[in-house]
């Protein structure tokens, strides 16, 4: 059988990118921006071997990090390659099919232990291997890399190993040599800026928004950041040419230190403990929560909104606080559920049941969910790829056309990164940036990058000697249109939401946007 994934509506990078794998002997890892279609570009490779004439019989292997990414590859294969169920298996957990299918779905926790096994009886059976390795950068660890331990056994046979890695942030396994040497070398680049440039993915702005400690919490953060000052200078005496050692490896070489009980190693110990706390501290600033209750209130009541934290105690509270602002319109996703719960969870956002999903890192990756309007990242580690991933949960189009907004807070006063995209990286530097400031003691937004586009706007409606009351609507309309992000829509689109509008609400509202548009324009 030929699956068909029709060329034609393929886009021009993945079309590149599939003659740069059949090159390179059809191997190899693609580094893909998340939502351009890195999974139908797979669909399409398993079309081009179908189709490439060799006439040898293939099994297909998919590996993916997480249960719900199983269930949307299968979803993929049943929609774009129109097989049947009964030739698609699965891997994980209590659930393992036997593994005669054409097509099996492996959770990298399972695969680990058998789909090696697997493979060297489909090579006996007299099969060739297609290995899709999906989200890849996940396998390249001691124990996830034996999924590969067949490769030795199969050297020198007639039979076939095709393989495919799929990954979506500039952390890629490409510098990985373990993982280039059994899948393949990185063969194919596309990031954010590629997409947004080449219309694959949805317009979107970036709003990066500045809170602020409380008097007690900004002590006990300046108090940490004292001490951690204090061991510092001891550790560079101990540890001569540490302090040359960047970001990550310098914490990787005080955890060696501690390991080995040198004489760094209590200090190196007190060190990464009081990093702990301090950063503990920023990742539970109360402002985050009194933020996100004033972000989605003044968000629109129809937006689809995902909310990601680093914390599970945190989340919780968060959908606590939100399910009682919005009933029955929120729901919650993360490990500590049970597998029902986050499949209900996902299977009611997914069919709009609900709007609003509270998520930690369990959603950081591969979630397909194309009509989120909003992203707000109430925390975060300091990692590019976890960034971009985030990003990538509402970056598909969308048959909205809404320019999708993500949101990002970061305390002013810390160690926090104070942009969500870093623009030297990545070749990120056009998109949309903007800021904004949360005044927790006021319960409230400002827009300092917009200070003096909000009173042209003022001030030309005051010239055209306008009352009181239409002034104080005015204002809360171009607060809310600062918060939502419609001040970014073009002018035409503005005046058709004016002339469509069904109550007079609406209509000021769309007439303040306008008013903004054009004295940006001026």
């Amino acid at each position: 059988m030929v699956y068909d994934v029709c060329m034609k509506k393929l886009f021009k990078w993945q079309k590149e990118c599939l003659k740069t794998w059949s090159d390179n002997g059809y191997r190899g890892i693609v580094d893909v921006t998340t939502g351009a279609g890195k999974t139908v570009l797979a669909l399409a490779a398993i079309s081009m071997l179908e189709r490439d004439g060799t006439h040898e019989e293939i099994r297909y292997k998919v590996v993916v990090p997480k249960v719900f990414l199983a269930h949307q590859w299968q979803k993929a294969i049943l929609d774009e390659l129109g097989v049947t169920r009964d030739q698609i298996g699965f891997y994980y957990g209590a659930r393992k099919d036997k593994p005669d299918k054409k097509f099996m779905i492996y959770v990298i926790n399972s695969a680990r232990y058998s789909i090696a096994r697997h493979i060297l009886a489909d090579y006996g059976y007299g099969y060739s291997v297609f290995m899709i390795a999906d989200e890849c950068h996940h396998y390249g660890s001691r124990e996830n890399f034996r999924i590969f331990d067949f490769l030795p056994l199969i050297a020198g046979k007639p039979l076939k190993f095709y393989s495919l890695g799929l990954s979506a942030t500039p952390e890629t396994p490409a510098g990985n040599e373990n993982l280039t040497c059994v899948i393949g070398p990185e063969i194919y680049r596309y990031s954010v800026a590629d997409a947004h440039a080449s219309d694959v993915i949805c317009d979107f702005a970036v709003f990066n928004v500045r809170l602020e400690f409380t008097e007690e919490e900004k002590a006990e953060y300046d108090d940490y950041t004292e001490r951690l000052t204090r061991l510092y200078a001891q550790i560079i005496k101990l540890l001569p040419g540490i302090e040359k050692i960047p970001g990550e490896f310098f914490f990787a070489e005080l955890r060696e230190a501690v390991a080995d009980g040198s004489e760094a190693s209590d200090i190196a110990e007190a060190y990464l403990i009081l990093v702990q706390k301090r950063t503990e501290l920023i990742h539970s600033a109360s402002a985050r929560r009194q933020c996100v209750r004033a972000l989605t209130k003044a968000l629109r009541n129809d937006a689809r909104i995902i909310i990601f934290g680093e914390r599970i105690e945190a989340a919780d509270c968060i959908y606590d606080d939100l399910r009682g602002l919005f009933p029955g319109q929120v729901g919650k996703y993360h490990s500590l559920m049970s597998s029902q719960e986050k499949k209900n969870a996902l299977h009611r956002y997914h069919n709009s049941e609900m709007r609003i999903l509270v998520s930690c890192r369990a959603l950081d990756e591969g979630l397909n969910i194309p009509e989120t309007d909003v992203g707000i990242v109430v925390s975060s580690t300091q990692t590019d790829r976890q960034r971009l991933q985030r990003l990538g949960r509402i970056l598909r189009r969308k048959s909205s056309g809404h320019t999708a907004k993500l949101y990002y807070f970061y305390l002013g006063d810390s160690n926090e990164y104070r942009e969500f995209l870093n623009p030297t990286r990545g070749s990120i530097d056009k998109i949309k940036a903007y800021d904004i400031s949360f005044d927790a003691g006021a319960d409230a937004f400002s827009f300092p990058e917009f200070k003096s586009l909000r009173q042209t706007s003022l001030e030309k409606i005051t010239t055209d000697n306008a009352d009181d009351r239409i002034m104080r609507e005015l204002r809360k309309n171009i607060d809310k249109g600062m918060i939502n992000g419609d001040f970014l829509m073009s002018e035409d689109s503005c005046m058709e939401k004016i002339k469509s509008a069904a109550v007079a609400e609406e209509r000021n509202y769309y007439i303040a946007m306008l008013s903004l548009i054009r004295a940006a324009d001026a």
